[in-house]
């Protein structure tokens, strides 16, 4: 079963679907104490490995015979997708100023950021 999700479907602009290789629903990182939301994490790395080695060494008198075989199959196939719709960051830093303009470290929130729509950072990955 596959799991995708289209990011026109929360007003995000086309290009976050054109973009991505795979759809998956964003991920939204709002600032303590709220976990994050959606997001990456698609991980498919099939790993073959195989290895068989095997030598025979016969001596007898000044007489040698040799044999081997040896048989490999090292493929891998990387496919690491971290938030291919896009990642949101929303800190307190917008909102934690009081009524005079100055900063609080007490003061703000995360959401209240995200809410306003105003966010520390995007990124696509």
């Amino acid at each position: 079963m596959r799991f995708t999700f289209d990011p026109i479907t929360i007003r995000l602009p086309a290009y976050f679907r054109d973009s991505a290789n795979i759809l998956l629903f964003p991920k939204f990182t709002i600032s303590e104490p709220y976990p994050s939301l959606g997001g990456g994490g698609y991980h498919n790395q099939p790993r073959d490995t195989h290895g068989i080695q095997n030598n025979i060494v016969y001596q007898r008198g000044r007489h040698n015979r040799k044999s081997g075989a040896e048989y490999r199959l090292l493929r891998f196939h990387p496919f690491q997708v971290r938030n291919p719709t896009g990642g949101f960051s929303f800190s307190p830093d917008y909102t934690q100023s009081d009524q005079k303009g100055t900063a609080s470290p007490t003061q703000g929130s995360g959401l209240a950021s995200l809410l306003l729509g105003v966010g520390d950072s995007t990124s696509i990955t």
